[in-house]
């Protein structure tokens, strides 16, 4: 998560893929192409769909509040914004919107106070 001083977090809305035309802000994500360079890769990537909100409001998407697994990436942000302490990894059970075939959120859950 990446996060200005007004605790605006970097968002993107898909112009191709699966989340093109929803209306979903999310997290930037993307593709290293065969040979590309990885921080060329990032830098491409954050160039081409980008925008800020406030965290709160990316959290508070109903997008982001019906699939688990989003929904408990952003618990893990918000922890950190809060900067309550966060360190080492435990593994909690999720699923996404694309299948209910369960995996695996690695993080540390004790100190997000949520159950396996």
């Amino acid at each position: 998560m990446m996060q200005d001083s007004r605790s605006r977090v970097l968002v993107v809305q898909e112009k191709s893929g699966g989340f093109r035309g929803t209306g979903v802000w999310k997290f930037p994500t993307g593709v290293v192409d065969e040979g590309e360079d990885i921080c060329d890769a990032a830098v491409r990537e954050v160039k081409e769909e980008t925008g800020w909100m406030p965290f709160e409001e990316y959290a508070a998407q109903p997008f982001i509040q019906k699939h688990d697994l989003l929904k408990k990436i952003s618990e893990i942000c918000a922890a950190k914004k809060e900067k309550r302490e966060y360190a080492g990894f435990s593994p909690v059970a999720t699923t996404t919107g694309f299948s209910q075939k369960k995996s695996y959120l690695y993080i540390n859950s004790q100190c997000l106070n949520l159950e396996d």
